[in-house]
């Protein structure tokens, strides 16, 4: 990081502390010398055309969304010191959040979650995913690792990199067969078949299984989730729920089904998952 800290420095911001690193780069906590205020900052450092392209398709996401259930991106900028070197560098400032959905489910306040606490989070993940099939985007690699949640535990929906627009999608299919998280990504992706909004609602039907769901390794959920393209739930399913409340555990089963479907074509619309979980939320008076 030392190569880069002159970069960080003339756009005003102090690194804190490194909070997170992946496939796709490094993220850290930075504070902002102007406002004072934290932010993540992104580092994607790229030296090929595929990982500069997945760089600025992110940047491009970002500039153009604006919803409370999508990380907000405020700036990006390079490091001049290194243009000219074989690998380049840019960074990204974004919101900043405490934890991701995936370590949420560890933490106490995942583990103890209550029936009303997973509605709530999965609708601000569904309203999310709203808004970006409606800004015409496919963002092909939803799961909780790409759910951030906020300070004020706001889920928002994070990572761009392989979103595509459904019209790039229809003129150039053959160039996002393989776009997706293998585990969370639907049959029509993982079979190499071209694919829609569709894919998305697969992914969001997982993370609806993990909510009401205990895994206690990463084996078990690969389990799950690999079983989910055979029509097969989990076995303990809503496991710690459904002896108090028999009608919504059917409802919840039936809405993990039709949103995980083997043929795209018999899942749930978008505006048949927002339905559901509004009628949902109006039965609990939420």
């Amino acid at each position: 990081m030392q190569n880069y800290n002159n970069a960080i420095n003339r756009h005003e911001y102090i690194i804190i502390e490194e909070i997170g690193k992946g496939s796709y780069g490094t993220m850290y906590k930075v504070q902002s010398k102007i406002n004072k205020q934290d932010y993540a900052l992104k580092l994607i450092l790229y030296g090929t055309e595929t990982r500069e392209k997945n760089a600025f398709r992110e940047i491009d996401c970002g500039k153009e969304f604006n919803h409370r259930n999508v990380l907000k991106f405020f700036e990006y900028f390079f490091d001049n010191d290194h243009l000219n070197s074989e690998t380049k560098c840019v960074f990204q400032i974004m919101e900043l959040c405490k934890m991701n959905l995936s370590e949420w489910f560890k933490s106490d306040e995942g583990i103890n979650r209550t029936d009303s606490v997973c509605v709530q989070m999965f609708c601000y993940i569904a309203l999310g995913l709203k808004y970006i099939h409606e800004m015409g985007f496919i963002h092909c690699t939803l799961k909780s690792d790409n759910v951030l949640i906020s300070y004020n535990n706001i889920c928002k929906i994070s990572n761009f990199e392989l979103a595509v627009l459904q019209t790039e999608k229809l003129a150039n299919e053959t160039k996002i067969f393989t776009r997706g998280t293998t585990i969370y990504s639907s049959p029509e992706q993982t079979d190499n078949k071209t694919y829609d909004f569709k894919a998305d609602i697969f992914s969001l039907g997982c993370i609806f299984i993990e909510f009401y769901t205990e895994f206690k390794s990463y084996y078990e959920l690969f389990h799950a989730l690999s079983n989910l393209r055979n029509g097969q739930l989990p076995l303990n399913f809503f496991a710690k729920y459904k002896t108090k409340i028999i009608l919504r555990y059917e409802c919840a089963k039936i809405f993990a089904i039709k949103m995980t479907e083997y043929h795209p074509n018999n899942r749930l619309s978008m505006e048949e998952v927002i339905n559901n979980l509004f009628l949902t939320m109006e039965n609990k008076g939420m």
